[in-house]
């Protein structure tokens, strides 16, 4: 990339993409999927495992800093893991805003949805380094102390 403004607008994008993944693993960590391999199903196992949705967002955080740090540098790209650090702290600071702020009667979402949905962020994001954004929803550090981890079937 001989052009600077085009190098530039390329760090930017890829930090827009960074930075987007980081808070949307950071928000969607709480819900839950199975994932089947169907290529084990034809020798007879039929393997699942149970992930936070989170997990779809993480390689793309890690992929973008590997790409960075190896065209603009680690220097360039710890600014970018802080940056990132601090857009989660202040997107969990408007959920916690959000969350005390009584819903209208006739809004869609009413406080009790928005806290289920919302309510474990606040718990989650503080606690996790920036380079290691999404760890799974069920760690004891991202639990209520009365929770347990879900199940892990038969």
């Amino acid at each position: 990339m001989e052009n600077p403004r085009v190098r530039e607008q390329v760090f930017l994008t890829l930090a827009a993409v960074f930075i987007a993944a980081l808070i949307a693993c950071n928000l969607i960590f709480r819900k839950f999927f199975v994932w089947e391999i169907p290529a084990l199903g034809l020798v007879g196992l039929n393997p699942q495992m149970e992930l936070s949705v989170g997990i779809l967002a993480y390689p793309v955080t890690f992929i973008c800093t590997d790409v960075l740090s190896e065209f603009y540098g680690r220097r360039r790209v710890s600014q970018l893991v802080t940056a990132g650090f601090f857009a989660s702290i202040f997107v969990v600071g408007l959920v916690a805003l959000s969350n005390v702020m009584p819903a209208a009667d006739w809004s869609a979402v009413d406080d009790a949805t928005f806290d289920l949905v919302f309510g474990g962020v606040t718990r989650a994001v503080p606690i996790r380094r920036a380079r290691r954004p999404c760890r799974p929803a069920w760690h004891a550090s991202s639990m209520p102390a009365d929770s347990t981890p879900p199940s892990r079937g038969p």
